[in-house]
Parts: structure tokens; sequence; C-alpha cells
């Protein structure tokens, strides 16, 4: 492995309990090539597909809609806690893990990742390619900044599936940092332009 390898933990709000417990058949190969991850200002929470790993999963579930009405809603989405892992150009590898995401799998051929559920949680992150003040990225703990690519007008993390010992190793170059949320629901305060946590 060369360079230094860091990982970060993300962490988001709880949705509702599931009455029973289903058996949850997981994928069996992991997908590990590079896919997007899109900075999605519309998702209204990370949404995880092939190029994320399962770490954990809760006893939640929630219903998905679509933006339009003619589609149905998609049941029993399972929520939980998964890894992807940006390589960068340096060597370097960063494992990003998000907290209470929706499980789709193989079903998505890419990620979706809330800015603002990032933001609210502490993490600096700019998705505007037209500001003149900041670089398109996220500012990770330790002034790390990871950069965004774009791709048209989507910003994106070209990321993949962590295999199993990249999240268990124990080599002193991994750094963990968590970021707890305060509360599980997240509002933006229009007049002081910040989010809080409830």
């Amino acid at each position: 492995m060369q360079g230094k390898s860091y990982i970060y933990k993300i962490s988001t709000s709880n949705r509702r309990f599931i009455k029973q417990v289903k058996r949850y058949k997981a994928e069996v190969d992991q997908f590990i090539d590079p896919l997007p991850s899109e900075i999605d200002n519309h998702a209204d929470t990370t949404c995880f597909g092939k190029n994320f790993r399962v770490i954990s999963l809760t006893s939640e579930v929630c219903s998905v809609s679509p933006y339009l009405s003619e589609y149905t809603s998609i049941a029993d989405i399972p929520i939980c806690t998964a890894a992807t892992v940006v390589d960068l150009d340096s060597g370097e590898t960063i494992i990003l893990e998000f907290g209470q995401g929706l499980w789709f799998g193989d079903r998505m051929c890419h990620s979706l990742i809330n800015p603002n559920q990032c933001r609210s949680f502490g993490i600096s992150m700019c998705d505007d390619p037209t500001d003149k003040h900041r670089k398109i990225g996220m500012e990770l703990p330790d002034n790390y900044f990871l950069p965004f690519r774009m791709r048209g007008t989507t910003c994106y993390l070209q990321s993949r599936s962590p295999e199993v010992h990249e999240l268990v190793s124990d080599i002193p170059s991994f750094r963990r940092r968590i970021l707890e949320s305060g509360g599980r629901n997240v509002y933006f305060d229009r007049r002081t332009g910040t989010s809080v946590c409830v």
C-alpha cells in the first residue's frame, strides 16, 4: 500500500423501527471498480449503491418515494452504516464511513451523498463550482481536504467498495474520526444560515 490512509466516519440521523426482523440477503460479490458517489441536494439522506460496503444494519427500514407521483414507493429499504473508499492520485486511501443511510446495493450503480446532512454533522463542503472563494470538495477533520470531480453540472467522488482487510486493518497510518449526531432530525434555519439537530 502506498501513501497514507485515513478513515473518516460521517453519521446521520435515525429513521423508524421495524416491527419484525426479516432475513437480509447480502450481496455475495462485492463490486470493487470505482463508481461515482454524487453530491445530491435532492436526496434527503445518503443512498448507498454498489460502491459501498455495509458495516452494520440497524433494525430500521423506510419507504422511499420518488420525486414523481407516477412512480410507486419502494418499501422496506434497510438503513445501515456503510463505507466507501476514495483512492487519491497521491497514493493515499481515504475510507469514508456514513451512518444511517439507505442501502440499495446492486440496485444503484452510483451512490448519492446529501451535502446538507454532512454539513449538519460538522463536515464543511463546497459543491458549488462557481464559488470563487472555495475549492469544490469536503474538508475532513485535521484540515484534510478531499476534492470533488465534476461531470457536467454534478459534483462527485470516484469511490469503490472497501475490501474487508481495509476495514479491519490496524495499520497505524489508518486514523478513524467519529462525528456523531446530536439528534435525529436536521433543520436549516434560514435566518441564521445554520443547521440544527433535534
